[in-house]
């Protein structure tokens, strides 16, 4: 029997890289307009492959809108293949629900736009998330077709089952060769006839079917017209062989026709063996890759969820601005795109997006919370402050608040009346005038004062309280005391600065060190290469720089430093020039058992690495990071990685892993993770690997160069400079560090990210605003629930349905055991089983099952609504 070879004509379309986004766009004018008119005057060419991203479709029409019915008809009559992602997503370093918005929008898309590719098409990724199963199972997706990060030692055959921790499944083929193995096809039948046998007898080696998928296409290629007519030479030259133009939908329905005997792979794929995944492009540009965390978690840590309060309670929800902002920044999620592997003008348009999408996320937030503190009854000589809690589980939240009062002494009190103790962090004399713009028109000068107060709220689940201060009344103010010394500490962690680092000690004796490491990158945008006689730096000194205590909170200041060489040259002389200063702060809250690290650097070296390194006395058997909706244990050293390149590698699989929010190091009872707002890499690293390296950024000055130490060969990219990826700028990083019980306790680890990265949501009704409005008519209760979480998952989101019909719930289970939680109420709704994609289904039970690594959608009805 011949091989039956089905040739799927596509291109791979980088919106963005060394190009810009316009750029491109003029370019895919002329392309797409040329595709459209070929499949509509050729019928035998079948099919064309819209690289799997529904957003080309969106440039090409905002240039061409009358090309819309061409563009429908091809794709209802299923000719143009468009979606199901909106970009061409990243799996490694954007969130589980970026991911899943990606899915949302992209179908949405290809819908409207006459159909979507129902295949998880991820042809150039760098790596595959082990989540993906389930993430594409959500939305009904059954299979996958993907490249990069696929060894024998997950598969034999490119034909496999690939499964999610949490069960979900797909049938999925590894495009062994890439998506470019047909590229180009040659005219002349006696070299295209050698190029396929050639093509042929490597995919043979890998693939006992006799089906072959071939994509014909490359990066920004234009249809290739006279596929047809080469097929049929090829068919005619190969008796027994078929070639024909065809889908990915039909290579997968002919190939898992009769799945039995496949393998079954649980995991996921990273290893640059037969291409290139770029092993530390995880913290390429990190502060742009802080700038995509900080707005994935303003999206579903702070706004959605306020939002949902806020329109239950008859507010507005605005599903069109969400969608804008998540579609702002889903542009930037491309693997080009959020590796950051770009030209510098590219990086700063993506880092420029980032800006805009979080001037709407914090624009409508502080509306919405003004909307809802203002409709509170309130006496007229007082102020009111509403305080926004976004963690679904009961919690005590310190709250850290910048006040604007006529007096200096007020009192703070709950929603019962009680007197809520509070420090003074500062206070200063301030004028009204910089806060109404009306008062400044008319020159007046009102004297009051700006005061910055510490306080610790308590919340039962997902809302809000209030709190009304009191001017002129005696108050409790706690002392803000400034001991000497250099430590801190509370009733579960204590810690201390020593010249060697930060040394944090839990009850139970528990010890580790936090400090710093700096050492030589020649690396590019693609990946971190340490130079062949590198200079590794780890004894930053660090200074007690005093001690502050206010209500709620502990913190000890520091300053941690050495002269390091200022680029690749003095690097190799061993010349230090330039002095790394890091300041910066170690935090306790009374009600967290672990410790937050503020660090704060202004960057001035060329050409290297700096980390933060977490020494602990463990001695453990792999690392252990979140990802997805769940977490993955990784192997600390690769069997492969001291003879990469005579095993022929095309990159050195070093342990430097990405993670979404945290890292962990765990032995029997004992363990210790590190927890990062937007830092991604991590490495273990040591003699017993009982270190755990955080890389807080890296800069380097080229988009791709040759013969990197860890990646011998060409150039990935271009090679261009790059000189913003120095990243010689103001920095600033806030992580944290604690310990958990084991492996059985890497709940912790993920409550404590979870923590660090949902921010303050808070509004104080005062006198003088920057703009006025009128009252909004309503009229809302000083404190609102709206559901309580059990404390063994964590809360993916809460927002409106994309129907706007109900409320989608999502939470997790971090943990690699299942877990039995209460299904959560909302007053006046029934919860609904659900998906990804929010389809409705049967009504929810009082208790549910959530599998290990699993995720839970449930959509909330009200009462009065109809399932249906």
């Amino acid at each position: 029997m011949g091989n039956k070879v089905y040739v799927v004509p596509h291109t791979h379309w980088d919106r963005e890289w060394y190009f810009t986004i316009e750029e491109s766009r003029s370019l895919l004018m002329h392309d797409l307009e040329e595709i459209l008119t070929h499949l509509e005057d050729n019928p035998d060419f079948g099919y064309f492959v819209l690289d799997g991203q529904a957003i080309v479709v969106e440039d090409y029409l905002k240039t061409r809108p009358q090309d819309h019915d061409r563009i429908r008809a091809l794709a209802a009559a299923g000719r143009l293949k468009l979606g199901p992602w909106l970009t061409q997503t990243d799996s490694q370093v954007v969130s589980a629900e970026s991911m899943v918005r990606n899915l949302t929008y992209g179908l949405q898309t290809a819908e409207r736009a006459g159909g979507a590719m129902r295949t998880g098409y991820i042809p150039d990724s760098f790596g595959q998330s082990a989540s993906i199963p389930q993430l594409l199972n959500g939305f009904g997706i059954q299979s996958a077709v993907f490249w990069r990060g696929r060894t024998e030692r997950h598969t034999r055959d490119v034909n496999f089952r690939w499964r999610s921790p949490d069960g979900s499944q797909v049938n999925a083929t590894n495009i062994a060769m890439g998506y470019q193995v047909a590229k180009y096809l040659e005219s002349d039948p006696e070299v295209l006839q050698e190029r396929m046998q050639n093509i042929l007898a490597h995919l043979g080696c890998d693939s006992t079917s006799d089906n072959v998928l071939l994509p014909a296409g490359h990066d920004q290629m234009p249809i290739q017209k006279n596929l047809p007519t080469l097929l049929a030479g090829l068919e005619k030259a190969n008796c027994g062989d078929s070639y024909r133009i065809s889908t990915i939908e039909d290579y997968i329905a002919d190939t898992f026709a009769d799945a039995d005997g496949l393998e079954v792979y649980e995991g996921e794929f990273i290893e640059g063996k037969y291409m290139r995944v770029h092993r530390s492009i995880y913290s390429t540009r990190m502060d742009i890759k802080m700038a995509n965390a900080a707005a994935e978690a303003g999206l579903t840590n702070r706004l959605e969820p306020l939002l949902s309060v806020a329109s239950l309670l008859g507010f507005d929800y605005s599903p069109s601005l969400v969608a804008q902002a998540w579609r702002t920044i889903l542009q930037c999620h491309a693997h080009d795109s959020m590796g950051c592997c770009n030209s510098d003008r590219v990086n700063a348009d993506i880092k420029h997006r980032f800006v805009k999408a979080r001037e709407v996320i914090d624009a409508h937030t502080n509306m919405t919370l003004r909307l809802m503190a203002s409709s509170i009854d309130k006496s007229d000589d007082e102020d009111l402050l509403l305080v926004f809690n976004a963690v679904a589980s009961p919690a005590v939240r310190l709250v850290e608040q910048e006040l604007f009062v006529g007096t200096r002494d007020f009192a703070l009190l709950d929603v019962d009346g009680n007197e809520v103790p509070y420090s003074v962090v500062d206070v200063e004399a301030y004028d009204a005038q910089k806060l109404d713009r009306q008062i400044a028109h008319l020159n007046q000068h009102i004297p009051m004062f700006r005061v910055v107060i510490s306080f610790n709220a308590t919340f039962d689940g997902l809302g809000y309280t209030t709190y009304r201060i009191v001017p002129g009344r005696a108050a409790a103010v706690v002392e803000t005391r400034r001991p000497l010394g250099a430590r801190i500490g509370n009733d579960m962690l204590a810690a201390d600065v020593t010249a060697d680092g930060i040394r944090l000690t839990r009850g139970d004796g528990s010890e580790v060190l936090a400090t710093l490491e700096e050492s030589g990158d020649e690396g590019d945008s693609y990946d971190y290469s340490p130079p062949p006689n590198d200079l590794v730096l780890q004894d930053f000194v660090f200074q007690p720089q005093g001690v502050t205590a206010v209500e709620g909170v502990q913190r000890l200041a520091f300053r941690a430093e050495r002269k390091v060489p200022a680029d690749l040259d003095e690097r190799a002389s061993g010349a230090l020039s330039v002095a790394a200063v890091f300041t910066g702060t170690v935090e306790l809250r009374d009600a967290e058992s672990f410790a937050r690290l503020h660090l704060s650097h202004d960057n001035n070296a060329e050409n290297h690495r700096v980390r933060l390194k977490v020494i602990t006395d463990l001695e453990p058997e792999y690392s252990i990071a979140d990802n997805q909706f769940g977490i993955i244990r990784r192997e600390l050293e690769h069997p492969e990685a001291s003879c990469f390149e005579e095993l022929g590698w095309h990159e050195r699989p070093d342990p430097i892993y990405p993670m979404l929010s945290f890292c962990a190091l765990t032995q029997d009872t004992m363990g210790t993770f590190v927890a990062t707002k937007g830092l991604r890499e991590y490495e273990a690293s040591g003699d017993a690997h009982n270190e755990l390296n955080v890389t807080l950024y890296r800069s380097y000055g080229e988009i791709g160069k040759d013969d990197l130490t860890r990646r011998p060969g060409r150039a990935s990219g271009i090679k261009v400079p790059s000189p913003d990826g120095q990243l010689k700028q103001h920095v600033e990083f806030d992580l944290a560090v604690g310990f958990v019980d084991g492996e059985d306790g890497i709940l912790q680890a993920s409550q404590a990210a979870h923590l660090l990265n949902t921010d303050d949501c808070t509004f104080q009704v005062k006198r003088y605003n920057d703009f006025r409005l009128n009252p909004t008519g309503k009229r809302i209760p000083p404190s609102y629930s709206l559901f309580t979480l059990d404390s063994s998952v964590v809360l993916s989101t809460v927002k409106m349905t994309e129907s706007g019909c109900g409320y989608a719930v999502r939470f997790f289970n971090p943990t690699w055991s299942a877990v039995t939680v209460e299904t959560p109420t909302i007053q006046g709704h029934i919860a609904h089983m659900s998906r990804l994609d929010e389809e409705v289904g049967t009504q929810a039970e009082e208790q549910l099952t959530v599998p290990a690594c699993g995720a839970i959608t449930l959509v909330y009805l009200s009462t009065h609504a109809d399932p249906a």
